[in-house]
């Protein structure tokens, strides 16, 4: 899914990430904090068997996608 950015958020004294569409806000786990930039404008639903291992959510959780360009060295 496209997305138009990310915003970093103070909730209840906590830091959170979200990923935004239009008006929609779109809870992102902590994990993947370093990817939230003008490479990553694509995310993808996802489940994990060990959350614990990654520090993400239970359940379904989005994920960052690369988008940005390709370079050749």
């Amino acid at each position: 899914m496209r997305i138009d950015r990310y915003e970093t958020v103070l909730e209840h004294g906590r830091i959170s990430y979200q990923a935004v569409i239009g008006k929609k806000r779109i809870p992102m786990p902590e994990a993947f904090k370093d990817m939230y930039n003008d490479n990553y404008l694509e995310i993808t639903e996802t489940i994990s068997d060990m959350p614990e291992v990654l520090n993400v959510p239970e359940g379904k959780y989005y994920i960052p996608r690369y988008t940005g360009g390709v370079t050749h060295d």
